[in-house]
């Protein structure tokens, strides 16, 4: 349905990517209301103009259509890249609202940093530097690492689903996403942030 579109956006295909804007502008426009809202960041309808135009530009320029393997799932992936550059967002503009970087990223404190060491908890001292730490390696990670992981933690997929939307085997989805939580609490313990009690 969507495949003939997407290949000649692709193509650079200026009347196609026009046609492309138009038919899924509000699957961007509602993710990004919906993100936003979900942490309850203050937000204008100008606001959600500026990432609709920023994610279709950086789709444009960069190319990204290649990257969509299921091509009828495209609706779930904008959706992911919208909630992406919202997260960007807010980010730059985080004097507007208090909000934790490392929820907005799909990492949930409890889910990521809480594991059983030693048949304890992990123990999180927050703070300006620990968010840092965690904001440069999410945003170092390969963009196929940050959606699986974004699928998994923040949008309660399980393997199986995330497998069928990414069209991975669940294998690789079960390896990135336990290979991605233990590099970030192992660098989390050597900066002195985690322990075992």
């Amino acid at each position: 349905m969507f495949e003939r579109l997407i290949e000649r956006c692709i193509a650079k295909d200026r009347d196609a990517w026009r046609q492309f804007i138009r038919k899924f502008e509000s699957v961007v426009s509602i993710s990004i209301r919906t993100k936003l809202s979900r942490y309850g960041f203050p937000f204008n309808e100008e606001d959600v103009k500026d990432i609709s135009q920023s994610v279709f530009l950086d789709i444009w320029q960069k190319e990204k259509l290649v990257q969509v393997r299921d091509r009828k799932r495209i609706k779930g992936w904008l959706s992911i890249v919208s909630q992406n550059a919202s997260i960007d967002f807010m980010r730059r503009n985080s004097s507007r609202s208090r909000f934790l970087s490392l929820s907005e990223e799909g990492f949930r404190e409890e889910d990521l940093l809480k594991q059983p060491c030693g048949g304890n908890t992990l123990e999180v001292a927050e703070g300006n530097e620990l968010q840092h730490i965690v904001d440069t390696f999410v945003s170092q990670l390969p963009e196929k690492h940050r959606i699986v992981l974004s699928l998994s933690l923040l949008h309660s997929q399980t393997h199986r689903e995330i497998a069928a939307i990414l069209k991975m085997k669940i294998s690789s989805v079960s390896a990135i996403i336990a290979r991605e939580k233990k590099r970030l609490r192992g660098i989390l313990r050597k900066k002195g942030y985690l322990e075992c009690k």
